[in-house]
């Protein structure tokens, strides 16, 4: 995908739109509950999960963060929904339901990439 990064990293509007598009998509997942809000780790008793992930990310920061104009080429909100995916499942062991569903989004994330126009 790194090459589909550079051709289409550039700062039109198109990819934003898209981005959005494909963060509204990914939300509307099955599964995708456990993505949609920063991780607390008070409220879930995980207390390890900061030692553990260092880089907290999730799809409403992500959202945010298109609203906000903060990213400035498509290959940054690809690293931080794939961020997102690979937190959890670096946090959950394999066949934990949040690391499933983590890979099913991170499928369909790799999937929507490669056809995407703008992205």
């Amino acid at each position: 995908a790194a090459s589909v990064l550079v051709k289409y990293g550039g700062p039109e509007e198109g990819w934003r739109v898209e981005a959005a598009g494909l963060v509204r998509e990914l939300s509307d997942l099955a599964g995708a509950a456990p993505f949609l809000k920063p991780v607390d780790p008070v409220a879930l008793d995980i207390p390890d999960y900061p030692s553990v992930i260092s880089h907290p990310m999730d799809l409403g920061t992500v959202r945010l963060k298109i609203q906000g104009g903060e990213y400035t080429k498509s290959a940054e909100v690809l690293a931080d929904l794939e961020l997102t995916m690979r937190n959890a499942m670096t946090y959950n062991p394999a066949g934990h339901p949040v690391h499933e569903a983590a890979k099913r989004l991170l499928a369909r994330l790799s999937e929507k990439w490669k056809s995407s126009v703008f992205l």
